[in-house]
């Protein structure tokens, strides 16, 4: 849910695509499943963030560089993208969320 309120954010930064690649029973077992986010127009993705444990890792696809370890999706994401408000679940109406930018 985290993914898809942040998916809606990202369209104004020229984010199109925030994929969720799932493990498969043939991937090594370091690799774990994973999302990458793409901007409009790329072929690669240009941020990465999986689970590692009790955290979230995050880095930048195109260099491989980490970015850091978080507690959550969210911190991740707004540690990516910090100029971006998160998305808020205190509030008891709901949210439009579009399916395409």
């Amino acid at each position: 849910m985290e993914v898809a309120l942040w998916q809606a954010r990202l369209c104004h930064l020229g984010y199109d695509r925030v994929v969720i690649h799932e493990r498969d029973h043939g991937d090594p077992p370091e690799l774990e499943s994973f999302l990458s986010i793409y901007r409009e127009g790329e072929a690669f993705a240009r941020w990465g963030v999986t689970r590692n444990g009790d955290s979230v890792m995050a880095w930048h696809s195109v260099t491989g560089a980490d970015v850091g370890r978080f507690a959550s999706v969210e911190e991740a994401f707004a540690a990516l993208f910090p100029k971006v408000p998160g998305p808020s679940f205190d509030h008891g109406g709901g949210e439009v969320i579009h399916a395409f930018c």
